[in-house]
C-alpha cells in the first residue's frame, strides 16, 4: 500500500518518489530565476556609458538611477493619457522602459489622471 497524504478539501494522491523529484526540480527552476541581487559596490564595475543610450528619443526624458540596480540614468519612454501601461509587480525585475508622464499614473492598465 502506497502512503498517501490527505489535505482537507483537496484529492487524496499518493505520495511518491516522483512527485519530491517534481518538487525538487521546481525548487531549483526557481532559485535560477529568482531576482538577481545588487551586490555592495556593483556599480563600480558598470560602465554607464554602454546603458545610456543618448539622445534620448523624442518622447523619452532622461531619468537618474533607473538602469539596472540604480547605477546608471537610463532613457524611459513617456506615456500619454489614454496610452497601455503595466504595473510590474515583480521585485528583482528588470527595470520598467516606459512610465507614464506627470502628472499621469498607470491605473488600471491605462494611464489616466
Amino acid at each position: 500500500m502506497k502512503n498517501t497524504q490527505t489535505v482537507p478539501g483537496c484529492l487524496t494522491l499518493p505520495y511518491t518518489s516522483q512527485m519530491t523529484l517534481q518538487l525538487l526540480v521546481l525548487g531549483a527552476c526557481l532559485s535560477v530565476v529568482s531576482p538577481f541581487v545588487c551586490l555592495q559596490n556593483y556599480c563600480q564595475t558598470v560602465n554607464c556609458t554602454t546603458v545610456t543610450e543618448l539622445p534620448c528619443a523624442q518622447n523619452a526624458i532622461l531619468v537618474p538611477n533607473s538602469s539596472f540596480c540604480g547605477c546608471c540614468a537610463k532613457c524611459i519612454t513617456q506615456l500619454n493619457e489614454g496610452d497601455e501601461c503595466a504595473v510590474l509587480l515583480l521585485l528583482g525585475g528588470p527595470p520598467p522602459t516606459v512610465q507614464c508622464r506627470d502628472p499621469l499614473s498607470c491605473i488600471n492598465g491605462t494611464c489616466q489622471m
